[in-house]
């Protein structure tokens, strides 16, 4: 007999955080955790348990009785190691966490943090019909219209600086127009 699934499939797979340092001396202090969902990224990304404090002591066996509580991590995401200790709570009580074992820790205690810097561009084309409007008010223009881009909530996680001039970007913004908007409309 087949198996017939019911509902959404989780993204997430391994166990829950407190599922693992549970099961480990002073809660794991000390030891390296990473999350199964920061496998995406070509840099390193990890955490060091430096205190714990569970909302709740062990009460059974199974994975239900311990899930929640406050973990102190120093943090390495992405290769670019954060200062100071990070408290951690909603991640916690995802099934997303997996202990690195002993043998392979020496690599990631010893990881020497890397300080990689995007730069942005400063000045980005147009959108489509407003290049347009802009081209029919100024026929004379000779280059393709340009703005200025304003960020807003750049990533804490990561060193960005924004071109300047003589510098060139090494990242394109990624506003992409689909081709069935581009096509106009047809009769």
């Amino acid at each position: 007999m087949p198996v017939k699934l019911i509902g959404k499939i989780s993204p997430y797979t391994g166990n829950f955080l407190f599922e693992i340092l549970s099961n480990l001396k002073n809660y794991g202090l000390g030891r390296v955790v990473m999350r199964n969902s920061y496998k995406k990224y070509p840099e390193l990304s990890f955490y060091i348990i430096r205190k714990v404090v569970p909302l709740r002591e062990p009460i059974g066996v199974g994975p239900d009785e311990m899930v929640y509580g406050n973990v102190w991590v120093e943090e390495v995401f992405r290769g670019r190691k954060l200062e100071g200790l990070k408290l951690i709570q909603d991640p916690t009580y995802l099934p997303d966490w997996r202990l690195i074992p002993r043998e392979e820790e020496g690599q990631y205690l010893n990881y020497q943090s890397q300080e990689i810097v995007k730069i942005l561009p400063k000045h980005d084309t147009l959108p489509p019909v407003l290049a347009e409007i802009t081209k029919k008010r100024n026929p004379t223009l000779q280059e393709e219209p340009h703005m200025e881009v304003v960020y807003k909530d750049l990533s804490e996680h990561l060193l960005y600086k924004i071109a300047e001039e003589g510098m060139t970007p090494d990242y394109k913004l990624k506003v992409q127009i689909p081709e069935k908007f581009k096509m106009g409309i047809k009769p």
